[in-house]
């Protein structure tokens, strides 16, 4: 049975969430949006009263909140995550238990995690005229209610469900036991490879820190940079070709400056600043290495015009200093800036016709998969929607013979944003004119247009599908961001990130990257032969990863399931079980 995490059809109430994820102090101040919260409560007086306490307890705080700060302030500026809780540190910003035995450090480590994210939300507002107590009282009162709407936002769309204890206490669960385990498993997916470039890239700066340490270990030194530069396609699901070799010298002179800052802040490389002046000393005795001037010029501009706490690289007093963003989520940032230079701003059009050709020809290398290579679109056949208001297209199917299913593939490529939790998911995801919920709503009427439509089925069958091939077919968004991973949405549609897509309809294949007192190989293993899983069975396609001691760690993916984490606001006990934000 298909159960849909999501539905993105609901698009005024969707775009109330946005804003309310996007600004949520600001958001309850105005009268309207108020009004408009409480109408989405329905007839859920439980749900009502807990909106009223936020509203309440935001009107207080106010006064010392100030959102639109200019050059000139005085106040404290909520730029950073991480100095954001530094401020509030000495204040229990929520309660969280688990009933899972975890040692200290993996659990410290996820509860940090969770506050950084809350954190995330309150960048961009200042704090004004309180002395240093009343600041660190009022930054855990806004990060409690963070936490509150973030979780309001998942009752909102029908993910969570919310009930009261006969204590009166407020409860959110989920509404249905196992519906955010492919979102958590994708989610550690993806960290567990972010994890292992970030990790790729220190050992590089480490071994490259002198001359002798990259002659003692010059095989993996070699086998590392070309580990780092392979973090850009891995991570945009591409190969190695036209996109990241017309931008490559651009890229390695990015490895080159990270590497550098790297080393400086981590091995403590003494009497080394890393700024232009050090580049054009450079430059005199390699002149072949001017371009990486440029590349630096690029890279101070398009670090100024990100917010502090996106910033791969902060600038102080012109010299450059790791900044607070996630490494690699920094590193992509800038390589879509290079690219948006080079190409302009449709570079991801280019990019998705990569992309597909990309996944073709990697599916075509299996003999149990047939790629029907052909488009169904509103302009294939007369249609039964209005092509003026509806949409539907599929840019290629996929047969599975192992399996005897058919898949209708919708591609995407789309730039991450910088958020993450609830707001990453509504943002990148359900938002009307992001390209994934346009990809969405390619797919939506898929089923029902066959359903009705003998045009359309003749179309398909004579395109080599047979009738029950086109009853079964299942519809799929293949994109290119690893978090938003085996999310069921409506009409049975199914959202992939495109290595998870690719690997699970062939060999499962993992590449693990081994360290051994300075010598770095990697490994690339694999089930072999036929092995696909069902992309619609993603219970099956977790067990067969959490079951491959390659993935050991990620048995634990499912962890929130044991959490119970809760605070008071108002006089009022909010609780959120099994839900771990």
């Amino acid at each position: 049975m298909h159960i849909s995490l999501f539905d993105s059809r609901p698009k005024e109430t969707i775009k109330t969430i946005q804003s309310m994820l996007n600004y949520p102090i600001e958001f309850f101040t105005h009268s309207r949006n108020k009004n408009t919260i409480l109408e989405l409560c329905g007839a859920n007086p439980i749900a009502t009263n807990l909106v009223k306490v936020v509203i309440f307890e935001i009107e207080q705080v106010c006064t010392f909140v100030d959102f639109k700060v200019g050059s000139n302030f005085e106040g404290t500026y909520l730029g950073s995550s991480i100095n954001t809780l530094k401020i509030a540190q000495s204040t229990v910003l929520s309660s969280i238990t688990s009933d899972l035995k975890l040692d200290n450090q993996t659990f410290s480590q996820y509860k940090k995690e969770l506050e950084v994210k809350n954190a995330e939300d309150l960048s961009g507002i200042s704090i004004l005229n309180v002395d240093d107590e009343g600041l660190k009282i009022i930054v855990s009162k806004l990060l409690d209610i963070v936490w509150i709407v973030n979780h309001l936002s998942l009752y909102f769309l029908g993910a969570v469900k919310l009930d009261a204890d006969k204590n009166g206490s407020v409860i959110f669960s989920v509404t249905t036991p196992e519906l955010f385990h492919n979102l958590w498993f994708a989610s550690a997916f993806e960290k567990k490879s972010i994890v292992a470039s970030t990790v790729a890239i220190k050992k590089y700066a480490e071994l490259t820190l002198t001359p002798e340490s990259v002659k003692e270990n010059i095989d993996s030194v070699n086998l590392l940079h070309a580990r780092v530069l392979s973090i850009f396609a891995q991570h945009w699901r591409l190969g190695a070709d036209e996109l990241i070799l017309s931008i490559f010298h651009e890229l390695a002179d990015l490895v080159l400056i990270l590497t550098k800052v790297v080393q400086v802040e981590s091995f403590s490389i003494q009497g080394v600043v890393v700024n232009r002046e050090y580049y054009q000393e450079l430059v005199k005795v390699y002149p072949e290495r001017e371009g990486i001037l440029n590349t630096y010029d690029m890279v101070v501009e398009h670090q100024l015009n990100l917010a502090p706490e996106d910033r791969l690289f902060n600038i102080i007093n012109g010299d450059l200093r790791l900044g607070d963003v996630e490494t690699i989520r920094g590193m992509l940032s800038q390589a879509q800036f290079f690219s948006e230079k080079r190409f302009g701003q449709n570079w991801n059009k280019d990019l998705e016709r990569q992309q597909t050709r990309y996944l073709k020809d990697e599916l075509k290398k299996f003999s149990h998969l047939d790629v029907l290579d052909f488009e169904f679109n509103t302009t294939s056949v007369e249609m039964g929607i209005d092509p003026k208001a509806e949409k539907l297209d599929v840019d290629l199917f996929v047969r599975d013979k192992s399996k005897g299913i058919v898949y209708a593939i919708q591609l995407k490529h789309v730039s991450m944003l910088f958020s993450s939790g609830v707001s990453f998911w509504v943002n990148m995801l359900l938002h009307y004119d992001r390209k994934l919920n346009v990809g969405v709503l390619q797919l939506q009427n898929l089923k029902s247009e066959l359903a009705i439509n003998p045009k359309a089925l003749d179309y398909l069958i004579a395109k080599g599908l047979t009738k029950e091939e086109v009853s079964g077919l299942i519809p799929v968004l293949v994109h290119n961001i690893g978090a938003i991973d085996m999310i069921p949405m409506h009409e049975g549609i199914w959202v992939y990130d495109l290595h998870t897509f690719r690997k699970v309809l062939t060999d499962q294949s993992a590449l693990t990257d081994r360290y051994d007192n300075g010598s770095y190989a990697s490994y690339k293993t694999n089930k072999g032969g036929t092995n696909s899983l069902r992309l619609d069975q993603p219970k099956s396609i977790i067990d067969s990863y959490i079951n491959d001691e390659n993935f050991k760690d990620l048995r634990y993916y499912d962890f929130a399931k044991n959490i119970r984490r809760g605070l008071v606001i108002g006089g009022l006990k909010i609780v959120a079980e099994g839900i771990g934000i």
